[in-house]
């Protein structure tokens, strides 16, 4: 049987250096290169190792995953779009990632996460 991610890299120094500074684990930018991204099942793997909410060390500054409804409905939508207000490439792309699903709602140019 396979090792983990877990296990295969356990958690390096740089994802240490990420974890000391509030970010949560996952998998070393060693490991992360040997998976593909572009299928979901990836993210449902890691999901399964490292939770709900885990890292993702790609470049200078680590990708945060979450699939919790709560994070991504306080990220994307609500009050964070005034505290968090996001330049028009974003929303862009956030229309890419969900076009006009039924999971958001269009409201004013902003993309805000329907209640489930």
């Amino acid at each position: 049987m396979a090792a983990s991610l877990r296990e295969q890299g356990l958690q390096d120094e740089r994802n240490k250096s990420f974890m000391a500074k509030g970010y949560p684990p996952g998998p070393t930018k060693a490991a992360c290169k040997k998976l593909n991204f572009r299928d979901i099942e990836t993210y449902m793997k890691l999901h399964e190792e490292f939770g709900d909410i885990f890292m993702l060390p790609l470049g200078e500054i680590p990708l945060v995953v979450t699939r919790d409804p709560n994070h991504i409905r306080s990220l994307l939508g609500g009050a964070a779009t005034e505290s968090f207000p996001r330049p028009p490439n974003v929303i862009a792309n956030i229309r890419i990632l969900f076009g006009k699903s039924p999971a958001v709602n269009h409201i004013d140019g902003k993309c805000i996460i329907k209640s489930y």
